[in-house]
C-alpha cells in the first residue's frame, strides 16, 4: 500500500506575537501596548484620540502588524534584552544624519563588472552546491536587475529619488606584491581599491570579499547630492576572521551600504535551512512555529519549560495578555495578514525559473531596504515583525516581512 500523501499545510491558525520559546526560553519581553503606541510620536508619550475620541490612541490592529515571532536561534532570541529605538529616541540621536535640499539622493552602485584581468573571479559568484543539491533541478539564474532594484526603493523610500551611481565599478588585478588574497576594486578613474578575500569556511563560496574593503572604496565615490548609498555584489562577503559571512552591512554615519546577492539564491535554501514553504508571511502559521521549536527542543535536548511537559494541543490556547497570540483566519475573516497568506500560497513556492529569479530579486531588494534603514538611523526593530528587524541567519531572514512597522515607518 503506498503512503498516505502528507497534507499541504492550510495556514489556517496563525500566531500574532512571540512565540512560547521566545517568551518562555528564551526571556523575550515585548514592549508592552502603550509604550509601543508611545514609541511612534515625538513627545515619546500616548497621544489621546481628541475631543471626538473617547479614549487614548488604540494601538495597531495585531493582525495587521504582528510581533516578532522570536523562534529558536533568532536574532530576538539570542538577544532577548536588546534595546528598543522610538522614535522620540531616533529624533533626538545624535547619529542621524539629517535629509537636506542638497543631500536628498539614494544611489545604487550597480554590480561591479569583472574584467578580464581579473576573470579567474567570476566562479566566485557561483555557489558550490554539488554534494547540498542535484544542480539539475535548479536553472542557471540571472542576476536580479538593478534597475529593478532603483524602482523598488524608489517605492519604498518616497518621495526621495534614486539614481544609479555613476561612477562604473570594476574588479581587476591586484598587482601589489602579486598577493593571491587581494583584488583591486577600480572606481571608474585611476583609483584601485584592495580588497582581501579569503575561502569560505564553509566552502559553500570559492572566495569571500571584505565588505570593509569594498565599503572604503564606495566612500571615494560618494555624489555631493547624495544622501546614502548602496553597492550589490554578487559574491560573497564577511566582515572579520571570526565572520562565516555577512548578506548586507552599513556603515550609517557615513551614508554607505552593502548587500551581496550570494547566500540568497533559492539554491542554497536547503543547505541554510530556508523553511521555503512557510517563508513569510506563511512563517506564522502556528502549525509551522510549534513544528520548529519542538523539533530545535528535540535536537538540543529539551529545554526551557517544554522539558517533561505534555505535548500541547497545536493551534488553540490563549496566553496571557487578553486576546492572546493566536488568530484563526477562518473565524476571524478580512484581515491584511490573512489576505497576505492567502494570496502567498498560490507562489511561495517557485515553480518556473522566473519565479525563482522573482524570490532571489525579493531578499536583495528586501536586505537593501533594512540596509539604507541603517543609513536612515534606524536601529534593530523590536516592537513588531518588521523590515528592520536584526536576524541570525538566512531561516530567519526569510521569515521576517518586507515592510516597515509603525513606529519605524513613524521616522519615513
Amino acid at each position: 500500500m503506498a503512503p498516505a500523501k502528507k497534507k499541504a499545510c492550510t495556514h489556517q491558525t496563525v500566531l500574532i506575537d512571540a512565540s512560547d520559546y521566545g517568551r518562555k526560553t528564551a526571556g523575550f519581553e515585548r514592549v508592552p501596548v502603550d509604550k509601543r503606541i508611545a514609541a511612534t510620536t515625538r513627545s515619546g508619550r500616548v497621544p489621546d484620540g481628541g475631543a471626538s475620541s473617547p479614549g487614548p490612541v488604540a494601538a495597531p490592529d495585531a493582525s495587521t502588524f504582528p510581533g516578532p515571532l522570536v523562534l529558536p536561534d533568532d536574532e530576538l532570541a539570542l538577544h532577548p534584552r536588546y534595546p528598543p529605538q522610538s522614535l522620540r529616541s531616533w529624533i533626538n540621536g545624535g547619529y542621524r544624519n539629517p535629509i537636506t535640499h542638497d543631500r536628498k539622493t539614494l544611489y545604487v552602485a550597480d554590480v561591479p563588472r569583472i574584467d578580464d584581468s581579473a576573470a579567474f573571479m567570476r566562479e566566485w559568484a557561483e555557489p558550490d552546491v554539488e554534494d547540498l543539491v542535484d544542480p539539475a533541478e535548479f536553472p542557471r539564474l540571472e542576476h536580479p536587475d538593478t534597475a529593478d532594484l532603483m524602482g523598488y526603493l524608489a517605492a519604498f523610500y518616497y518621495p526621495l529619488e534614486v539614481k544609479l551611481l555613476p561612477t562604473p565599478m570594476r574588479f581587476v588585478r591586484w598587482e601589489a606584491g602579486g598577493k593571491a588574497d587581494m583584488v583591486g576594486l577600480a572606481t571608474g578613474d585611476k583609483t584601485v581599491v584592495g580588497v582581501r578575500a579569503r575561502p569560505s569556511k564553509d566552502e559553500i563560496a570559492r572566495m569571500q570579499l571584505n565588505l570593509s574593503d569594498l565599503l572604503d572604496a564606495l566612500m571615494g565615490v560618494v555624489p555631493r547630492d547624495a544622501y546614502a548609498c548602496v553597492l550589490v555584489v554578487a559574491q560573497d562577503l564577511y566582515e572579520d576572521e571570526e565572520d562565516d559571512f555577512c548578506c548586507g552591512r552599513a556603515f550609517g554615519g557615513s551614508r554607505i551600504s552593502v548587500v551581496s546577492s550570494f547566500r540568497y539564491r533559492p539554491v542554497l535554501d536547503l543547505a541554510f535551512g530556508v523553511e521555503i514553504g512557510h517563508m513569510w508571511p506563511l512563517a506564522h502559521c502556528v502549525k509551522f512555529v510549534e513544528g520548529f521549536c519542538e523539533e530545535f527542543e528535540r535536537e538540543n535536548g529539551g529545554g526551557g519549560e517544554a522539558n517533561g511537559d505534555k505535548k500541547r494541543k497545536r493551534g488553540g490556547r490563549k496566553v496571557e495578555g487578553g486576546e492572546g497570540t493566536v488568530l484563526d483566519l477562518k473565524k476571524r475573516t478580512g484581515t491584511a495578514l490573512g489576505a497576505a497568506i492567502n494570496a502567498a500560497k498560490k507562489f511561495v513556492v517557485p515553480k518556473t525559473k522566473e519565479d525563482q529569479r522573482g524570490l532571489w530579486f525579493s531578499r536583495v531588494a528586501r536586505t537593501a531596504a533594512h540596509e539604507l534603514g541603517h543609513c536612515f538611523g534606524m536601529d534593530h526593530c523590536v516592537y513588531y515583525a518588521c523590515v528592520m528587524q536584526g536576524t541570525a541567519g538566512l531561516g530567519e531572514d526569510a521569515r521576517q516581512p518586507p515592510y516597515l512597522c509603525p513606529v519605524c515607518e513613524a521616522r519615513v
